[in-house]
């Protein structure tokens, strides 16, 4: 995925998380501006809702996550 097409990446992101059924808005500012708090939203879905199998093992790995 080339850097330089920000909104038609946007778009491709927003795609793939309806695929997932991401039911939060996306911040599209904090998305083109890099905002951590927009994709740790994105993260925190990912890990704990979407995929619970990824979730049991980290938790179940000897790897410690700070939040």
């Amino acid at each position: 995925m080339a850097t330089g097409d920000m909104k038609n990446n946007i778009k491709q992101l927003q795609s793939e998380l309806k695929a997932t059924k991401f039911i939060q808005t996306l911040d599209i500012d904090g998305c083109l501006s890099g905002s951590p708090q927009t994709y740790l939203a994105i993260y925190h879905y990912i890990f704990t809702t979407y995929n619970t199998q990824l979730n049991d093992d980290i938790s179940s790995s000897s790897n410690e996550l700070y939040g």
